[in-house]
């Protein structure tokens, strides 16, 4: 047992189609001032936040995760499929709502990494009112990998016609420039290490150019973060982000790669990234509690 899980507390969310979803608590330190909700990212699992989650449970916050369908200790057949993200959208749903019955009343904030950045910006957009703030690390916007033209023509209907196979494998070393970050994730048993499925890739594209064209509609105010070195998720995505939206504060962390909360210590990117987020949503939870 790691000691990410050691002080999350595991429980099963129960999703409106009866899927029994792997999810974890953070409990607040003392009395809870707010709520966060946690989205993860493609391929891995939400202990993998679990950095985050226990920082900002030491500041009052109570954090709230689950492993989405097809990934982590959640169930799916075909381990890394996405089809589209109406039942993760759903799923978040019910997490909010079995957050809320645990504490009442506090102000709720979403957090997502990557792919699930692309989640939580696009609950933001459709649920704006249920939120307090919205933080996004490195969203999948836009593909940092330059794709041919004709791949994309053809990727839909590959997709349709082969919705789980592997295309393209993301490698360990492009999430960290940490070698120990880069083992730690290529070791893990729960993450997906395939390549990643033609329904999630197709997903994953159509939803971020989509989200981009709605930007300008956002109605709650956002963070971002995002590592100048990111070779996954283009920068250039989350900057077309901010300058669709005032409500989106963009920090570009310099040399950052794609997971700044796991990059190399000794950069000081993780801490950076960590005090941005933490402090973002500290000065919220102050004007809340003054509101």
């Amino acid at each position: 047992m790691t000691t990410m899980e050691q002080t999350a507390e595991r429980f099963d969310l129960h999703a409106l189609d009866g899927e029994a979803l792997a999810a974890y608590r953070w409990p607040a330190a003392g009395a809870a001032r707010g709520v966060l909700l946690v989205l993860h990212g493609y391929a891995e699992h939400a202990l993998r936040h679990g950095g985050l989650a226990t920082a900002a449970a030491a500041a009052g916050i109570d954090v709230w995760a689950f492993d989405q369908r097809n990934h982590g200790r959640s169930p799916g057949a075909v381990r890394g499929s996405v089809d589209g993200f109406e039942a993760t959208l759903g799923d978040v749903a019910v997490l909010r709502e079995r957050a809320l019955a645990a504490s009442p009343g506090l102000p709720t904030f979403l957090f997502g990494h990557s792919m699930g950045g692309a989640i939580a910006l696009r609950y933001a957009l459709e649920r704006p009112a249920e939120l307090a703030g919205l933080v996004l690390s490195a969203p999948f916007l836009r593909d940092a990998v330059a794709r041919p033209a004709w791949l994309l023509r053809l990727a839909r209907p590959l997709a349709r016609l082969f919705p789980t196979l592997p295309t393209t494998k993301l490698p360990p070393s492009a999430i960290s420039r940490s070698g120990a970050e880069v083992r730690r994730y290529a070791e893990d048993p729960l993450i997906y290490h395939g390549g990643v499925r033609a329904d999630a890739g197709v997903t994953l594209l159509e939803q971020g150019a989509a989200l981009l064209e709605r930007a300008p509609g956002l109605a709650v105010d956002t963070l971002v973060v995002h590592g100048s070195g990111d070779a996954v998720a283009a920068l250039a995505g989350s900057r077309e982000l901010a300058a669709a939206s005032p409500r989106v504060e963009l920090q570009v962390l310099e040399g950052g790669s794609h997971e700044l909360h796991h990059d190399d210590p000794a950069s000081g990117v993780p801490e950076r990234a960590r005090r941005a987020v933490l402090d973002w949503l500290a000065a919220r939870l102050v004007a809340s509690e003054h509101a």
